[in-house]
């Protein structure tokens, strides 16, 4: 799903898009339900994924806006890219066991992406 985030403007039921509040929201629950994350792990993470977020959603604008079809692999790439830096900052503020549910969350997130991807087709 998100994204930490980093995750791009996904569209809810009825085809309507989320706002960057909701999506911050979303991927927060996520996170802290998925790695246990205490309420100052909370506070202190937040401000990690709502800069990716809009760091993420101002390229992918920029590459839709440059004319063209989008370059999905570079998008993807770019994702990519932005989600290790996150996940490195992320990581400097949980502990060893969090670390490893991060890591098992993050490839839950890569299989569902995948398999959305894959029903489009």
């Amino acid at each position: 799903m998100i994204v930490l985030g980093i995750g791009s403007a996904m569209a809810q039921p009825g085809g309507q898009r989320s706002t960057p509040e909701e999506r911050l929201k979303r991927e927060m629950d996520q996170l802290k339900e998925a790695l246990s994350l205490t309420a100052d792990q909370v506070t202190k993470i937040t401000p990690i994924v709502k800069e990716a977020n809009e760091k993420q959603s101002a390229e992918f604008r920029k590459m839709r806006e440059s004319g063209g079809q989008p370059d999905f692999a570079k998008m993807q790439e770019q994702r990519t890219k932005m989600q290790a830096e996150v996940d490195g900052k992320i990581n400097a503020l949980i502990s060893k066991d969090q670390q490893g549910k991060l890591k098992a969350f993050r490839e839950q997130q890569k299989k569902e992406r995948e398999e959305r991807m894959r029903n489009r087709q």
